[in-house]
């Protein structure tokens, strides 16, 4: 009941940010495919991969079904995949544990994902992991995360932040933009907050996925308890009528024996 109650209260938060990271794909796809001269780190082709940033982002808790081992699942084939250093940025009480257990590098450890929430945690937490990529360290940043895409359905995801990668569908031809006051001093202020929007909506379906998760997983501990319920009921009422007919017979068999003497 706690978590039907927090995941409407996130959901919203979800599908307010859906729209607006759509566009905001858009855009920066357009700009990054335009032929505007824009020099900016965050729009470098992609190169050889010596050390990634991987942002980790799973629960603070069980009781949630499969939610948390999905997530470590697509995270760990993704770590096998990579052929150079991974340090991890681990987002929920879970993440850092699993990320600790599992001898990974950590650069970073926030043990409650519901921060996510609020808007001053939010916005330290994913300028934090943005500025280990800023430092130069990092060749690249990518994000594990749960995909909500209904109550339903949660979709454990890796993808890929910085550089910024956004294809640009093949019937839209890449905007020119115009720029004021220029294109240099604009990038270098929009993006960043981009990039930050980007990973708190990530973060944010990883906790709505978390809240669905566990509302379904305990839906169906208490109906599984019920029926354990109901079929204990009926084992015990079963045995009790078998006793007292096993008593009756007794009686009467005694009683049979006593005519006969």
């Amino acid at each position: 009941m706690v978590s039907a109650v927090q995941l409407r209260r996130v959901q919203e938060g979800v599908e307010r940010r859906r729209e607006y990271f759509r566009r905001l794909s858009e855009i920066l796809a357009r700009i990054s495919a335009s032929e505007t001269p824009i020099s900016h780190p965050y729009l470098r082709e992609a190169g050889p991969q010596r050390r990634i940033g991987l942002v980790l982002a799973a629960g603070d808790r069980g009781l949630c079904g499969s939610y948390n081992a999905n997530v470590f699942r697509a995270t760990d084939e993704f770590v096998r995949g990579i052929a150079c250093q991974v340090d991890v940025m681990a987002v929920g009480a879970k993440a850092v544990a699993y990320a600790r257990r599992s001898g990974w590098n950590v650069i970073g450890a926030y043990y409650s994902l519901k921060d996510v929430e609020e808007t001053e945690k939010a916005a330290q937490i994913c300028r934090e992991i943005r500025e280990h990529f800023d430092a130069g360290s990092l060749d690249s940043l990518h994000i594990a995360y749960t995909q909500f895409v209904s109550i339903s359905r949660h979709v454990p995801t890796v993808e890929q932040v910085l550089p910024i990668t956004h294809d640009v569908a093949e019937a839209e031809a890449p905007v020119e933009y115009i720029y004021e006051p220029d294109a240099a001093e604009l990038i270098n202020t929009l993006l960043p907050m981009a990039v930050e929007a980007e990973l708190r909506y990530y973060l944010v379906q990883s906790l709505a996925s978390e809240h669905a998760a566990r509302m379904i997983a305990m839906t169906a501990s208490a109906d599984n308890a019920e029926e354990m319920r109901d079929n204990l009921i009926r084992q015990v009422n079963r045995a009790r009528q078998q006793k007292i007919t096993n008593e009756i017979l007794e009686v009467a068999t005694g009683a049979e024996a006593l005519g006969h003497l």
